[in-house]
């Protein structure tokens, strides 16, 4: 569950991109190549990650109890849920865990930059990004963001001793519960993108207030 908080975001990051890549060549090309290619690995890297994360506890022996029978260790032991890897295990599980995070992250950020590159032509000839499509790629960073800097923090803060270094993840964690919200908000966003497709012929422009509810929401 915990490796799978990412999913509903990659979601809603891959059909911007197909909608900004369609509208820009009036319904007739699929995002790029590589935009496609990052998408996969994404999406390989996190299902390699929740693999990782069923596998670990059947390999993570616990000491021996008192008849002298291994224990395995529990699911939620063996994934750590800030650091976003696998702490349980062999050393290539664990390897194997933070290179399939590393690739995700990489990835989405790939993904998040392609979709800024593909501007819609205007007439002054300059592009433009539909507000929708840009503050979901606002809040994509953000989570992936506050994600990394959490578990930077849970790696490198243990050890560290004191009472600053547990402030400094309460708030991290604070605002991860916070950005737990995005995916449901970029989906609200992408659904007034798509229904003002309908009403406009095709531009796609909702309101001004709308896309300033857009920004508010996103800041």
């Amino acid at each position: 569950e915990l490796t799978l908080h990412f999913a509903p975001m990659l979601c809603v990051l891959f059909l911007a991109a197909q909608m900004q890549a369609m509208l820009r060549s009036n319904n007739h090309q699929d995002p790029p190549l590589w935009m496609c290619n990052c998408m996969e690995v994404a999406s390989a890297a996190l299902i390699v990650q929740t693999l990782l994360a069923v596998l670990a506890p059947t390999l993570a022996r616990r000491a021996e109890d008192g008849e002298g029978q291994p224990q395995l260790a529990a699911p939620m032991d063996a994934f750590d849920e800030d650091a976003l890897v696998v702490r349980n295990g062999p050393g290539w599980i664990r390897a194997a865990s933070a290179v399939a995070m590393t690739l995700l992250m990489a990835t989405s950020a790939a993904v998040c930059a392609g979709i800024l590159s593909l501007r819609m032509p205007t007439e002054n000839g300059s592009g433009r990004v539909a507000p929708a499509v840009s503050y979901t790629v606002n809040l994509t960073l953000q989570l992936f963001v506050v994600h990394l800097v959490l578990a930077v923090a849970a790696n490198t803060l243990p050890k560290q001793r004191g009472r600053s270094g547990s402030k400094i993840l309460r708030v991290l964690k604070l605002a991860a519960d916070t950005v737990f919200f995005a995916p449901a908000l970029c989906v609200l966003f992408i659904g007034a993108r798509v229904r003002a497709l309908q009403v406009d012929g095709g531009q796609g422009l909702v309101q001004p207030w709308a896309a300033h509810g857009f920004g508010a929401c996103s800041e």
